[in-house]
């Protein structure tokens, strides 16, 4: 990107400056100490800015450390990028004081993308801290600011990256759950940024984290399982954080949508054992309930028991840190409050498996009482009551209510839906209803088809 696209003469921008800020020529000669006449001469470019008379006129601007000339654009273009390093890293301490340093940008009213890309990182700041209102305000404001059609490629990478992060948090931060249009939507945002971040050469594990995340909750483990190996392998940051917990577990569930069970398994305990250093509650629980689902659909139904029973505290503990830290924690409860509905729904089924029919509806209740607020998991007990304690409607419900709606959400629910399909395969072969089996059938394999090459003409 040029440094400078306004291509103004130094005069023209103080003129422009002073203008925004409501002084006179009088007010600014003044202020400088030099005479109406030669400011006069000064702005319209009559003569030359002596160095120190230029410092002195941005002190009385109030502009000290703001960029008028070449050189100092390329200082304020390299700080620029090693503030958005800090903000990339999450070394939020350093970002902060590299934001005072720049903020003056906002006072040169004739550096638009400067300042579209000043606000843009802040944004990731904001969002970061889950400001999803003051995000989305910033958007708002480069939309209507810049041409999006016109703009440098850094400016372009950095509103897709935020753009899609928005959208994620309008969902995730929320007890709505994402549909296919939306995930699409902000997928397209995420590999927008990603073609741009190309291009500068520029690594971005998360970015990539929330590529494969996208394309995993469209039901595409092996497009997933692309970008989150990337990821892997890019991510240098601070070991403590998340993201190499979150990566190994979302290479889990590909595994585990993809049938190899042991790969899942091997993952899920590389990633128990890094939750127990970092005592991290919502990681153990998610590692153990993972395990046990591997080896439930691996036919170990004890291990399967024994895994997700151990895993329920965790999400309890989860949510009740949640509570205490409202409102910065309300996604790490939702979060929470999704995966203890799916382990004691999980547990139904493995206790209904063992002919435990009063433990099965123990835990359905429970299920059933933590979901009310949330339409997808109330979906998710409803179906497995039907599926483990088949009561006479059960076959109509599961065939004309819960497939169709499963069909149509992310990969948690496609496992489901396949799930379903099973369980309808084989009570309609057991009634001697072979076409009614073969339909069944042919909905499974056209989900596998959509696993592996995607609904983007949906």
């Amino acid at each position: 990107m040029n440094k400078n696209p306004t291509h103004l003469p130094i005069g023209e921008k103080i003129r422009q400056i002073r203008q925004a800020k409501g002084l006179s020529q009088d007010n600014l000669a003044k202020n400088v100490g030099k005479s109406k006449t030669l400011k006069s001469r000064l702005e319209r470019g009559e003569s030359e800015f002596e160095k120190q008379t230029l410092t002195t006129i941005k002190k009385a601007l109030g502009i000290e450390k703001a960029p008028l000339t070449e050189r100092e654009l390329e200082i304020y273009w390299e700080r620029l990028w090693g503030w958005h390093a800090f903000v990339h890293a999450r070394r939020m301490d350093k970002a902060k004081g590299a934001q005072e340093e720049l903020k003056q940008i906002i006072d040169l009213p004739f550096e638009t993308e400067l300042i579209m890309l000043y606000k843009l990182i802040d944004a990731r700041i904001l969002f970061i801290n889950r400001e999803d209102t003051a995000v989305e305000e910033r958007l708002a404001d480069v939309e209507a600011s810049i041409d999006l059609e016109q703009a440098s490629d850094e400016l372009l990478y950095l509103y897709h990256r935020v753009k899609g992060g928005a959208l994620t948090a309008a969902t995730t931060r929320t007890t709505n759950s994402p549909t296919f249009e939306s995930m699409k939507e902000r997928l397209n945002h995420f590999l927008l940024a990603y073609e741009y971040s190309e291009k500068m050469q520029i690594s971005d594990p998360s970015l990539l984290f929330s590529i494969g995340n996208n394309y995993l909750f469209s039901a595409r483990p092996i497009m997933a399982m692309r970008y989150l190996e990337q990821a892997k392998r890019e991510y240098d940051m601070d070991k403590t954080l998340d993201y190499p917990i979150a990566i190994n577990s979302l290479l889990a569930v590909c595994y585990d949508m993809l049938g190899e069970y042991t790969s899942a398994i091997k993952l899920n305990e590389a990633m128990y054992a890094e939750a127990i250093k970092h005592n991290n509650p919502y990681h153990i629980g998610t590692a153990l309930l993972n395990i046990g689902i591997s080896y439930g659909q691996d036919g170990d139904t004890d291990s399967a028991l024994r895994y997700i029973e151990e895993s329920i505290p965790f999400f309890g503990e989860t949510i009740n840190q949640a509570s205490e830290a409202v409102p910065q924690s309300i996604e790490d409860a939702h979060a929470a409050t999704f995966l203890y509905v799916c382990a004691l729904c999980n547990k139904a089924i493995y206790l209904m498996k063992k002919k435990d029919t009063a433990g099965c509806k123990a835990a359905l209740e429970k299920a059933m009482d933590l979901a009310k607020d949330f339409e997808v998991l109330t979906m998710e007990v409803e179906t497995t009551r039907h599926m483990t304690l088949k009561e006479e409607n059960s076959t109509e419900y599961l065939e004309s209510v819960a497939l169709p709606y499963f069909r149509d959400q992310g990969a948690r629910a496609i496992t489901n839906a396949l799930g379903i399909c099973d369980d309808l395969e084989s009570t309609y072969r057991k009634r001697g209803a072979t076409n009614k089996a073969n339909a069944i059938a042919a909905i499974a394999r056209d989900i596998y088809k959509q696993m592996i090459f995607g609904v983007l003409d949906k």
